[in-house]
Parts: C-alpha cells; structure tokens; sequence
C-alpha cells in the first residue's frame, strides 16, 4: 500500500509546488499520477472483494481510504459491484447497475 500512497501523494505536491512554475511539468506528472490513482483503485477493488486483508474490518477501513483518492464512494461501489458479479450474464435486466 505504501509503494502506491506514497508516490501519488508526493506527486500531487510536487504538482502543486510546479504549477506555478512550470506548468508543462505539472502535465507531464499527471501521468505517473494517473497510474499511482488506478494503482489505488486495484486496492479499493481488492477490499471490496474482502481480499486485500484477511480481516473485514481491515478492507473496509483500507477500501474506505482508497474512496476518498478514487472518488467512488466504497460501500455503494462495493454492493453495487458485488451484485454485478452476481449477475454478470444478465445485462438487459440489469443495465443501470
């Protein structure tokens, strides 16, 4: 978790230290950034599977970290997700999930 936090975090400071400075810069790390943001995402996706941790209550407090970078809500995402995986083959029925 740390080689993921850690750089995205850095890399949002170092862009908003350079904005001013060079913006071509800021840009240009917006791409590592985005890599380091999917990277937490596959966190958040793990926790919502519970099998990032062995423990519930560990995926749910990681998975919740990882929604305030990510921008989905963990628990509507989770049990939206979860229902998906359960009825995957049925996409007419179920298209707004």
């Amino acid at each position: 978790m740390l080689t993921s936090f850690a750089p995205y975090v850095a890399i949002w400071i170092a862009m908003y230290l350079l904005k001013d400075i060079a913006l071509w810069a800021t840009l240009l790390l917006a791409i590592p950034a985005a890599f380091f943001l999917v990277r937490i995402f596959i966190i958040q996706h793990d926790c919502g599977h519970q099998s990032f941790f062995s423990k519930k209550k560990w995926n749910n407090i990681v998975g919740s970290i990882s929604s305030l970078f990510s921008t989905l809500p963990y628990f509507y995402w989770a049990k939206s997700h979860h229902f998906h995986h359960q009825h995957n083959g049925l996409l007419r029925e179920y298209r707004d999930i």
